[in-house]
């Protein structure tokens, strides 16, 4: 009851932190009197403090010769507040570029002044470069700052409190919607290295926003190979960060780690990943034909049917069956034995209802009317109110 107390009264945060995108948070009027940024100049040290203190790394890239470099931090320290402000929530980090020219290569930096915000790891979580004024700086700071302060109090320990997993997953989406998509990753593998039970929650929910090593490393710890939806998840991370994934041949070749990653079938991976494209991506940049649909449709159901991914299967299989002829009948006889299968395993009302829509097709009324039943009674036990599918795919079976 205290988790979901807690994240009632974050939800009113959120909408304060929302604000931070478009109010200047400072005036400046004081005057300073020798406050200064208390900057580090090693990385590692940084790093190492940075995970000590639960901090975020904010960078000054500058050189000797730079006058708006200077001049940039000098405006900076011209008021206290905000040199408390960096001192208080950040590990200050200044790299010079005479001394540090591999840093400068690592991160790609081109132009000066730049500034830096890196996590723990040091992977970027934003950056900009030329001279900012000082409430640019400070309310840019203040965003970020403030949201690491909600994913702390997001990933507070449950064991103290009852966690929520549904109201978790709705003030995550509800937090990283007013982020950029730099800070959006940041934020969720933060949530990632806290471990269970974020983790695993926010793997299931937020595929795409995650790196793939990140993800790996993580399935692994998990031992994802026993969660189905999981695997899933793990193959649509890597096919949507994977240019490779835009070419079928060459996804197949690269599947092969994915295999010995999963222990999942290929001919499994490959079928889930070209539907997945098809129906999630192609189908809504209108980039398919009614072949290509029906191909990848029927090979998600030949040879993955018990995909744990109940929207694509259900796409797929009211692709085939808007297509259905008589002398369809017997691969409609093969998927009846399928599904009279994989019922037998799985608790998912869905499946039943897709064997209805079966037995339908293949003319035998008492079996239709049973699996609709049992159907019926699986997801009033889950508290799900159900619609038969048959009422929406019928009129392609009479």
């Amino acid at each position: 009851m205290k988790y979901v107390i807690l994240l009632k009264n974050l939800r009113k945060k959120v909408m304060m932190f929302k604000s931070y995108s478009t109010t200047i948070l400072i005036l400046f009027a004081t005057s300073s009197f020798g406050a200064k940024i208390e900057f580090i100049s090693s990385v590692s040290l940084a790093k190492k403090l940075a995970k000590k203190e639960n901090k975020i790394i904010f960078v000054d890239v500058m050189a000797d010769w730079c006058a708006p470099c200077k001049a940039m931090i000098n405006d900076m320290e011209q008021d206290d507040e905000v040199v408390t402000f960096f001192n208080e929530n950040f590990i200050n980090l200044k790299i010079n570029e005479k001394y540090e020219r591999q840093f400068l290569t690592t991160y790609n930096i081109t132009s000066l002044p730049t500034i830096l915000y890196l996590d723990e790891e040091a992977n970027v979580i934003e950056s900009f470069n030329g001279y900012r004024g000082v409430s640019y700086i400070y309310s840019n700071a203040t965003r970020i700052n403030e949201s690491k302060a909600i994913i702390r109090q997001l990933s507070i320990k449950p064991e103290e409190t009852e966690f929520d997993e549904y109201l978790f997953i709705d003030m995550v989406s509800e937090v990283i919607s007013t982020m950029p998509k730099t800070n959006i990753k940041f934020a969720l593998h933060e949530l990632i290295r806290k471990g269970m039970p974020f983790s695993k929650p926010i793997l299931h929910n937020f595929p795409n926003h995650i790196d793939p090593d990140v993800f790996t490393k993580t399935y692994i710890e998990l031992d994802g190979k026993k969660d189905q939806l999981l695997t899933e998840k793990l193959i649509i991370c890597q096919m949507l960060t994977d240019d490779a994934f835009q070419s079928t041949t060459e996804f197949k070749l690269k599947s092969k780690p994915l295999v010995e990653l999963t222990g999942m079938e290929s001919n499994k991976i490959i079928s889930y990943a070209l539907a997945f494209r098809e129906f999630n991506m192609y189908q809504h940049l209108g980039l398919v034909s009614e072949q290509s649909i029906l191909v990848n449709a029927k090979n998600l159901l030949n040879h993955y049917p018990e995909t744990a991914d109940i929207e694509l299967l259900l796409l797929a299989f009211s692709e085939v069956v808007k297509t259905i002829r008589k002398e369809d009948l017997p691969y409609f006889q093969k998927l009846e034995n399928t599904f009279t299968n994989i019922t037998k395993s799985t608790e998912q009302y869905i499946h039943l209802d897709i064997l209805s829509v079966i037995h339908y097709a293949l003319g035998n009324k008492d079996a239709y009317i049973t699996a609709i039943a049992k159907a019926n009674d699986l997801a009033r036990k889950q508290g799900i109110k159900h619609v038969p599918l048959l009422k929406e795919l019928r009129i392609y079976l009479d």
